[in-house]
């Protein structure tokens, strides 16, 4: 019986981009040097143009089924089913087979697999996330290639999936209780994370609830206690501050367009493509971010960051859902926290602190900062009491953990 259109586009698709996406370019890199390594060899022998292509069709189509996931697509597309005995079985060998791979900084096993509950029609899925060298890159690529090519043989169907950066992984794995393969290294102490690359806490949070008086207050206390704490504005830069010359801000470009075009930014809720542009070019504002933050971050100092990642995806998802590709590009691009901090008050309690947005706006925010807790690790920090009250509680989880460190004599209190 002949499959149906959609099935064939289904297949066609996954022919031309298997598991290729936004989180894998290192993997479309490999691809793409492989196949082109093969027809420079078949240009290089005097094939013919015509020759090459055919040649190099029947060799794309030949690594889609082994090395990029073509089979375990095609068992999944028309539904192919396999013994539970023979996925389990193949499951156990895999864990055992990927749990020790040094070239890997994360292993996660994800969906039915990770829950114990495999069927017939299951696959295996599992994310390797490489070491930061490239020679772990391409071994971690070699030997992933490798497990799809076993499966095959196996007649198994393994989802082995590449991601570029571990920020990625929670983006995969929402709603889901994925398993930990590799079992990840202790962070280092603050102490030496202090020492070796310096310390970035975060607070995040809406408006009125604090924020920006608590982060210049800890500053100070770092720098009274010895330390070089200096403050840095997390969020995309204002376009124009007295204070200071005029800032890199392609986002805000784009809303002084839009707006002259008889738009409100409430209007980008229906307009789907003009959402995802304004979205990237947010993206594009935190590279400029993150460019000034590596040029404070340094060894031996702690930067304290007034609104970080956590407040741009909360921003941006008031207008609209975030895409997959902004909200991962968000979260695996900047450097992480040692500790990101969520100021939690009532909305109406921080519009009375500061009355710049209406209560409405707030309180959306508000439910947007709580549905982040998937993507990204937050500290809640009762943001209600006095500042004193909230000053000695950020204290008692920041300052008291970096008692008996060694400061930085030489440049305590940061510049």
């Amino acid at each position: 019986m002949r499959p149906e259109p959609p099935v064939i586009r289904k297949l066609a698709k996954s022919w031309l981009v298997q598991n290729l996406g936004w989180s894998t370019a290192a993997e479309a890199l490999a691809r793409l040097t492989l196949e082109g390594f093969f027809c420079l060899l078949l240009w290089a022998l005097g094939v013919g143009f015509l020759a090459v292509v055919a040649y190099w069709i029947g060799f794309h189509t030949l690594v889609w089924l082994f090395l990029y996931g073509g089979y375990s697509r095609i068992r999944v597309v028309l539904g192919i089913s396999a013994p539970t005995a023979r996925l389990h079985a193949y499951l156990e060998r895999a864990k055992r087979t990927v749990a020790g791979r040094a070239a890997f900084r994360e292993i996660v096993l994800r969906g039915s697999a990770a829950g114990r509950g495999l069927s017939e029609h299951s696959d295996i899925d599992i994310l390797f996330v490489p070491e930061k060298s490239l020679g772990s890159k391409v071994r971690g690529m070699l030997f992933m290639w490798g497990l799809r090519a076993d499966s095959v043989l196996r007649r198994v169907p393994l989802q082995a999936r590449w991601l570029d950066l571990e920020g990625y992984v929670p983006t995969q794995v929402i709603g889901e209780s994925p398993v930990d393969l590799k079992g990840r290294a202790p962070k280092p102490d603050w102490g030496t994370r202090l020492a070796s690359r310096g310390l970035l806490v975060a607070f995040s949070g809406i408006d009125g609830s604090g924020k920006t008086t608590a982060a210049h207050k800890l500053v100070s206390d770092l720098r009274s206690r010895g330390f070089d704490a200096v403050y840095f504005y997390g969020h995309r830069q204002a376009w124009y501050v007295k204070e200071r010359p005029p800032q890199f801000s392609m986002s805000i470009g784009f809303e002084e367009v839009w707006k002259r075009i008889g738009h409100g930014m409430e209007d980008l809720v229906s307009h789907r493509r003009a959402k995802l542009v304004y979205d990237w070019l947010n993206c594009v504002d935190y590279l400029y971010v993150r460019w000034k933050l590596s040029e404070l971050l340094r060894p031996g100092r702690i930067v304290v960051a007034d609104r970080y990642v956590a407040d741009v995806l909360a921003d941006l998802a008031l207008l609209g859902p975030v895409h997959e590709s902004v909200a991962g590009f968000l979260l695996g691009v900047p450097f992480q926290p040692d500790v990101a901090l969520l100021f939690v008050i009532d909305p109406a309690d921080a519009m009375s602190r500061k009355r710049e947005w209406p209560l409405s706006r707030l309180e959306r925010l508000d439910s947007e900062f709580r549905g982040l807790d998937p993507l990204v690790e937050l500290v809640d920090i009762d943001a209600t009491p006095p500042e004193e009250q909230v000053g000695a509680e950020i204290n008692r989880l920041i300052v008291s953990r970096l008692d008996g460190f060694e400061r930085a004599p030489s440049e305590a209190g940061g510049t």
